[in-house]
């Protein structure tokens, strides 16, 4: 029997790349099965400028990192860097 280790290094081209950071303030998650006392959170998604990104896509990524009940929902604010506005 053979055992083969593939690593593969998956590196995004920083000229193609932005960085979202999300904060997550202390909440209490209004589950199925009751709610969920949740800490504040920290969270950074890399986003590849050469594959297809959408707010779809995104807020699928936020669901695999933070807990929220079907009552509640995430809402996203962005920070233009060039004007310092929401």
């Amino acid at each position: 029997m053979f055992l083969y280790l593939f690593m593969i290094i998956v590196r995004i081209d920083p000229s193609n790349a932005f960085r979202i950071h999300v904060s997550v303030a202390k909440y209490t998650a209004n589950v199925d099965y009751g709610s969920v006392e949740m800490d504040d959170q920290e969270h950074d998604v890399w986003i590849d400028l050469t594959s297809h990104c959408s707010l779809s896509k995104f807020v699928n990524e936020m669901a695999r990192k933070i807990i929220w009940g079907s009552g509640q929902q995430l809402v996203v604010w962005g920070l233009d860097k060039e004007s310092g506005t929401e």
